[in-house]
């Protein structure tokens, strides 16, 4: 995080409030995307997440509210990595909403 000077904090929005959203690279795991920049030097920000269930990270996502708080009572989501692209990357593999409800009622 230190090498793409990202925050704590950055990365914590990024989970919460994604441009987009993409299945990861890794089995089982999210890619979420926020843009960032400005017009001329666009940037996207990429978390790459896996939901957890059990007490191994001290964060907990709360699917309903599409937020992250510290708990103990919920799913936990632990963070693969955090990157910054230059520029627009290429779509790939989106999510359907239709997944997400899925997902979302299991939870």
């Amino acid at each position: 995080m230190k090498q793409y000077r990202l925050s704590e904090q950055k990365v914590r929005s990024v989970i919460a409030y994604p441009d987009r959203t993409e299945k990861g690279i890794a089995e089982k795991t999210v890619a979420v995307m926020k843009r960032s920049g400005t017009s001329k030097h666009q940037q996207e920000i990429w978390v790459m997440y896996q939901i957890k269930r059990q007490n191994r990270s001290k964060y907990i996502v709360d699917a309903k509210r599409n937020s992250i708080y510290p708990g103990q009572n919920k799913n936990q989501l632990s963070i693969i990595s955090a990157w910054r692209y230059p520029g627009t990357s290429p779509e790939r593999d989106p999510i359907p909403d239709e997944i997400w409800d899925e997902i979302n009622s299991l939870l």
